[in-house]
Protein backbone atom coordinates (compact mmCIF):
# COMPACT_ATOMS: atom_id res chain seq x y z
CA UNK A 1 0.00 0.00 0.00
CA UNK A 2 1.66 3.70 -0.87
CA UNK A 3 2.30 5.52 1.68
CA UNK A 4 0.48 8.90 0.79
CA UNK A 5 -3.03 8.61 -1.17
CA UNK A 6 -3.57 9.39 -4.90
CA UNK A 7 -3.61 12.92 -5.55
CA UNK A 8 -5.80 12.61 -8.22
CA UNK A 9 -8.24 10.34 -7.11
CA UNK A 10 -7.85 10.54 -3.47
CA UNK A 11 -7.44 6.93 -2.66
CA UNK A 12 -4.84 4.41 -1.08
CA UNK A 13 -3.33 2.14 -4.27
CA UNK A 14 -0.98 -0.67 -3.74
CA UNK A 15 2.17 -0.44 -5.44
CA UNK A 16 4.86 2.21 -6.22
CA UNK A 17 4.11 6.01 -6.37
CA UNK A 18 4.75 7.90 -9.53
CA UNK A 19 5.33 11.08 -10.16
CA UNK A 20 3.81 13.79 -12.34
CA UNK A 21 5.03 17.82 -12.29
CA UNK A 22 2.50 19.81 -14.09
CA UNK A 23 2.78 23.64 -14.69
CA UNK A 24 1.21 26.85 -16.38
CA UNK A 25 3.07 29.74 -17.15
CA UNK A 26 0.51 32.37 -17.98
CA UNK A 27 2.11 35.96 -18.50
CA UNK A 28 3.38 36.98 -14.65
CA UNK A 29 1.35 33.94 -13.00
CA UNK A 30 2.18 30.18 -12.91
CA UNK A 31 0.46 27.58 -11.54
CA UNK A 32 2.56 24.31 -10.50
CA UNK A 33 2.21 21.07 -8.43
CA UNK A 34 3.16 18.05 -8.11
CA UNK A 35 1.40 14.95 -8.05
CA UNK A 36 1.29 11.17 -6.82
CA UNK A 37 -0.78 9.04 -8.66
CA UNK A 38 -1.17 5.26 -8.49
CA UNK A 39 -0.53 3.60 -11.58
CA UNK A 40 -4.23 4.03 -13.34
CA UNK A 41 -4.35 7.99 -12.68
CA UNK A 42 -0.63 7.79 -14.24
CA UNK A 43 -1.49 5.79 -16.95
CA UNK A 44 -4.67 8.41 -17.43
CA UNK A 45 -2.71 11.41 -17.40
CA UNK A 46 0.13 10.09 -19.81
CA UNK A 47 -2.94 8.69 -22.02
CA UNK A 48 -3.91 12.86 -22.32
CA UNK A 49 -0.20 14.30 -22.38
CA UNK A 50 0.56 11.64 -25.67
CA UNK A 51 -2.84 13.30 -27.40
CA UNK A 52 -2.41 16.87 -26.95
CA UNK A 53 0.95 17.50 -25.86
CA UNK A 54 4.61 16.84 -27.18
CA UNK A 55 7.87 15.92 -25.59
CA UNK A 56 9.44 18.91 -24.88
CA UNK A 57 12.58 18.49 -26.66
CA UNK A 58 10.62 18.02 -29.67
CA UNK A 59 8.04 20.47 -28.89
CA UNK A 60 9.90 23.95 -28.16
CA UNK A 61 12.14 23.43 -31.78
CA UNK A 62 9.01 23.21 -33.42
CA UNK A 63 7.15 25.84 -31.39
CA UNK A 64 9.61 28.43 -32.13
CA UNK A 65 9.42 28.93 -35.61
CA UNK A 66 5.81 27.16 -36.46
CA UNK A 67 1.77 27.52 -35.32
CA UNK A 68 1.07 24.35 -32.86
CA UNK A 69 -2.12 23.15 -30.83
CA UNK A 70 -3.36 24.23 -28.07
CA UNK A 71 -2.58 21.34 -25.29
CA UNK A 72 -6.44 21.19 -24.50
CA UNK A 73 -8.80 22.08 -27.77
CA UNK A 74 -6.04 21.16 -30.04
CA UNK A 75 -6.95 23.91 -32.68
CA UNK A 76 -3.87 25.98 -33.81
CA UNK A 77 -2.32 28.25 -31.70
CA UNK A 78 0.10 31.27 -32.47
CA UNK A 79 2.05 32.68 -29.91
CA UNK A 80 0.03 32.00 -26.98
CA UNK A 81 0.51 33.72 -23.59
CA UNK A 82 0.22 30.70 -21.57
CA UNK A 83 2.50 27.58 -21.98
CA UNK A 84 1.45 24.02 -20.57
CA UNK A 85 4.41 21.68 -18.85
CA UNK A 86 4.16 18.47 -17.47
CA UNK A 87 7.25 16.39 -16.05
CA UNK A 88 6.48 12.48 -15.53
CA UNK A 89 8.29 9.83 -13.20
CA UNK A 90 6.93 6.41 -13.99
CA UNK A 91 7.79 3.59 -11.82
CA UNK A 92 11.29 3.17 -12.98
CA UNK A 93 11.81 7.15 -12.65
CA UNK A 94 12.32 7.43 -16.12
CA UNK A 95 11.51 10.98 -16.58
CA UNK A 96 10.07 12.72 -19.73
CA UNK A 97 8.69 15.98 -20.25
CA UNK A 98 6.20 17.55 -21.94
CA UNK A 99 4.87 21.10 -23.59
CA UNK A 100 2.09 22.64 -24.89
CA UNK A 101 0.90 25.82 -25.87
CA UNK A 102 -2.49 26.78 -24.59
CA UNK A 103 -5.12 29.47 -25.65
CA UNK A 104 -6.09 31.67 -22.39
CA UNK A 105 -9.66 30.40 -22.47
CA UNK A 106 -8.03 26.92 -22.18
CA UNK A 107 -6.47 27.28 -18.97
CA UNK A 108 -8.98 26.91 -16.53
CA UNK A 109 -9.82 23.36 -17.85
CA UNK A 110 -6.08 22.46 -17.99
CA UNK A 111 -5.77 24.10 -14.29
CA UNK A 112 -8.81 21.61 -13.35
CA UNK A 113 -7.06 18.41 -15.80
CA UNK A 114 -4.39 18.99 -13.84
CA UNK A 115 -5.52 19.47 -10.11
CA UNK A 116 -3.41 22.62 -10.00
CA UNK A 117 -3.99 25.07 -7.29
CA UNK A 118 -4.82 28.85 -7.87
CA UNK A 119 -2.18 30.78 -9.58
CA UNK A 120 1.09 31.65 -7.84
CA UNK A 121 2.40 35.55 -8.28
Amino acid sequence: MAQYPCSIHGGRYAGPQQSLYPAILNGNSANRTKLRACPSCFRDQLNFLEGHFTEATEALAEFSDNPSQCGVCLDDVQRSGAAAFMTTYDREQNRLDWFAPVHEGCVPELIALFHLPAADR
